[in-house]
């Protein structure tokens, strides 16, 4: 905590603070909605079966909290992020008879993630140039990733197979 405050800020903090009790003067608080969804679908063909995967899922969050903990006006810290993740998979997989197995398929991932930070330091923070100042940082962050899959057995006998498989990522 002293390395957060002015040396007048630290000095002029009231006496009794445990590690259980704290004066702040900021009302913090802590905000979490998440929600996802996924479906999956199959379908039996003549050369397999036919699955598809998708799946959605969205978070907000957001925050503010007294970064020094104490009574004084130092440092405190909002933090809005929203992100949103989408994926999709869709594979073929042989029906299982026979010496042969295989399986082969294709995927896609999108995320998009946006953070908003807003660092306030008060008049009680320790460095005065910094004092009475508000920090602003907004970012974007995308994702987006392809792949395509395969997986074989063949069954040399009942006892004894070989497997061989792979995927590429992009």
């Amino acid at each position: 905590t002293a390395g957060l405050l002015s040396p007048a800020a630290a000095a002029a903090l009231p006496p009794g603070e445990t590690f259980y009790k704290h004066y702040y003067n900021t009302d913090g608080f802590e905000n979490q909605d998440l929600f996802d969804v996924t479906g999956r679908l199959e379908w039996k063909t003549g050369i397999g079966t036919l699955t598809s995967i998708s799946a959605f899922r969205t978070n907000r969050f957001s925050r503010i909290q007294d970064q020094d903990a104490t009574i004084a006006q130092s440092f405190v810290l909002g933090t809005k992020e929203r992100d949103n993740t989408f994926s999709q998979e869709v594979r073929l997989a042989s029906d299982g008879g026979g010496k042969l197995r295989w399986l082969t398929g294709l995927y896609y991932s999108h995320g998009a993630i946006r953070d908003d930070f807003a660092v306030e330091a008060g008049p009680d923070f320790p460095t005065a140039i910094v004092r009475n100042t508000t920090g602003l940082d907004d970012s974007l962050v995308t994702t987006d990733s392809y792949a395509a899959f395969g997986q074989f057995t063949y069954y040399l006998t009942k006892q004894l197979s070989v497997t061989g498989g792979g995927r590429y990522t992009e």
